[in-house]
C-alpha cells in the first residue's frame, strides 16, 4: 500500500500541471462570464431568462438546460484531459529520458501501470464530480440573487451527466491507452490518423461495392454528442426527465456494451504491449 500511495504521489507530483487542466478552464470560464454578464446587464439590461415572467415551466427548461450544458462543458474538458494524460501517464517518461530510473524500481509493473489508471481515471473523475457540484452550487445561488430557483433542474442535470461521463471514459479511453502503449510519440494523433484510414476505406469499399463498415470516428462522434439527444428530449418533454439514473439505458444499449467488452481485451493488450516494450 505505501508503494502504491507513493506512486500515486509521483504521478501527481509529474502530471499536476495537466491534471488540473479543467479547473483552470472553469476558472477562466466564469471570470469571462462574470464580466460578460456585468457589462451586459449595464448596456443591455438584464439576460433574458431573468424576464420570462410567471412561466415556471419554461424558467425550468432554460435551467436545466444550463445547467446541463455546463456540466457536459466540464465533462468534455474532463474527457480530452484524461485523455491527454493516458499518453503522458505512459510515454513522458520516455520523453524525458528517464524511463530505465522509474521501472528499475523494486515495485511490480501491474503496481506502476494500476497507479497510473487511478490517477488518470480514477483521480479526473473525482476532480469531475467536485468541479460539477460546485458549478451546480454557483449557478444555483446566481440565479437564487434573481428570484430563480435552479436547485431541482441543475440537482436533475447533474444526475443526467454522470452517466454520461463514466460511459464516456468506459468506451474511448482504453482505446487511448492502447494507442499510449504502442506508440511512445504522439498516440493520440496516431490514434486519429488509424481512425481516419479505417473509415476512409469503408467509404471505398461502400462507394464501390456496397460493403458497409463499421465507422470508429462515427462511434467517438456519437458518444461525445449523445448530451444533444437528451437536451433536445427534455425541451420536448420537460416533465419526462425524472430526478433519477435511469437514463442508464440510453447509454448501455447493445453497441455499448460490445464496445466494452473489446475494451477490456485492449486494456489486457496493452499490458502486454507495455510490458514487452524497450525501455530506453
Amino acid at each position: 500500500m505505501q508503494q502504491f500511495k507513493a506512486l500515486i504521489i509521483k504521478e501527481w507530483n509529474t502530471h499536476k500541471r495537466n491534471y488540473l487542466i479543467p479547473l483552470w478552464v472553469l476558472l477562466a470560464v466564469y471570470a469571462l462570464s462574470i464580466l460578460t454578464l456585468i457589462y451586459g446587464s449595464i448596456r443591455y439590461g438584464l439576460p433574458s431568462i431573468i424576464q420570462l415572467g410567471v412561466n415556471a415551466e419554461a424558467v425550468q427548461s432554460v435551467l436545466w438546460v444550463m445547467q446541463f450544458g455546463s456540466a457536459v462543458f466540464i465533462s468534455w474538458i474532463c474527457i480530452l484531459t484524461t485523455l491527454a494524460l493516458s499518453d503522458a501517464t505512459l510515454n513522458q517518461d520516455y520523453t524525458k529520458r528517464c524511463e530505465i530510473f522509474h521501472l528499475s524500481q523494486p515495485v511490480s509493473l501491474k503496481k506502476i501501470l494500476g497507479s497510473k489508471a487511478v490517477f488518470v481515471f480514477l483521480g479526473i473523475f473525482l476532480q469531475y464530480l467536485i468541479l460539477v457540484i460546485v458549478n451546480y452550487l454557483m449557478i444555483s445561488a446566481g440565479m437564487a440573487i434573481f428570484g430563480l430557483n435552479a436547485l431541482t433542474s441543475g440537482w436533475n442535470a447533474i444526475l443526467y451527466t454522470i452517466p454520461y461521463y463514466i460511459t464516456s471514459v468506459l468506451m474511448l479511453m482504453p482505446t487511448s491507452w492502447f494507442f499510449a502503449s504502442l506508440f511512445r510519440k504522439n498516440s493520440p494523433l496516431m490514434m486519429i490518423l488509424f481512425f481516419a484510414v479505417f473509415d476512409i476505406v469503408g467509404l471505398i469499399l461502400k462507394v464501390s461495392w456496397g460493403v458497409k463498415l463499421y465507422s470508429l470516428l462515427g462511434f467517438w462522434s456519437k458518444v461525445l454528442t449523445i448530451p444533444f439527444q437528451l437536451v433536445g428530449r427534455k425541451l420536448a418533454a420537460p416533465k419526462m426527465l425524472s430526478i433519477d439514473f435511469s437514463n442508464w439505458a440510453t447509454f448501455w444499449n447493445q453497441e455499448n456494451w460490445i464496445w466494452l467488452g473489446i475494451n477490456i481485451i485492449l486494456v489486457i493488450v496493452s499490458y502486454f504491449i507495455y510490458k514487452r516494450r524497450n525501455i530506453t
